[in-house]
């Protein structure tokens, strides 16, 4: 299964700043010991430039969708945008093998939630995003707990390149792949916390082998 894409489709990026004020929001509106943090990696397919240089994403953004299910309006986002174009710093490039990607670590509600949707846009002509229609959407859940940093593990969003007619380059996403991260990966999330209490709990929360999240666009890799 894969979805394909021309490089035609330019990303509003407007939205990012809504979805944090309603995260920010929210947490100004409830007890500071419901507040939580998620934490983990997440990382792209890259390819090499074709003049050389750093590893490039096939989109110019790439971005996996979660949302709290206990407050409707609070939606978090893994975003990679691709070097020169956005502003992701990236924690390790890796040519060889054809990856990028970054450590996260923010403050959101706690309660239930699920990874359900991803972003993709392409810079170029047009203005817009394409996410998966609502029959393909998947269900991933895990849970934060109050007073907890809980370790999500590695997500990775995969793609493949390949030529149209006319010899231009297309890029397809395949899917989403979901491990338990990189060696040493949650120490390296933690870091991206800032300044935590002492006292704060440090959770996994891990998917067994073999989820599919009701859906074909995810693989578990433990």
């Amino acid at each position: 299964m894969r979805l394909i894409f021309p490089a035609v489709a330019l990303m509003s990026l407007s939205a990012c700043a809504t979805y944090q004020g309603q995260i920010d929001d929210t947490l100004a509106q409830i007890p500071a010991d419901q507040h939580a943090y998620i934490a983990g990696s997440f990382s792209v397919d890259c390819y090499e430039r074709p003049l050389g240089g750093d590893c490039w994403q096939g989109f110019t953004h790439m971005w996996f969708m979660y949302r709290s299910l206990d407050y409707p309006a609070v939606v978090g986002r893994l975003i990679s945008e691709q070097s020169g174009i956005g502003d992701t710093e990236y924690d390790w490039v890796d040519i060889e093998n054809g990856e990028t990607g970054v450590f996260f670590c923010a403050k959101m509600p706690a309660g239930k939630y699920e990874a359900y949707d991803i972003s993709l846009a392409n810079l170029g002509l047009g203005d817009g995003t394409t996410n998966l229609d609502k029959d393909e959407q998947f269900s991933v859940p895990f849970e934060l707990e109050p007073g907890a940093v809980t370790y999500i593990g590695g997500v990775k969003m995969t793609s493949e390149k390949g030529k149209n007619l006319f010899g231009l380059p297309v890029f397809g996403f395949t899917g989403v792949e979901i491990s338990n991260g990189r060696e040493g990966g949650f120490e390296k999330a933690l870091e991206k916390c800032g300044a935590l209490p002492d006292s704060i709990k440090k959770v996994e929360d891990l998917l067994p082998a073999n989820y599919d999240g009701n859906s074909g666009w995810v693989k578990v890799t433990q």
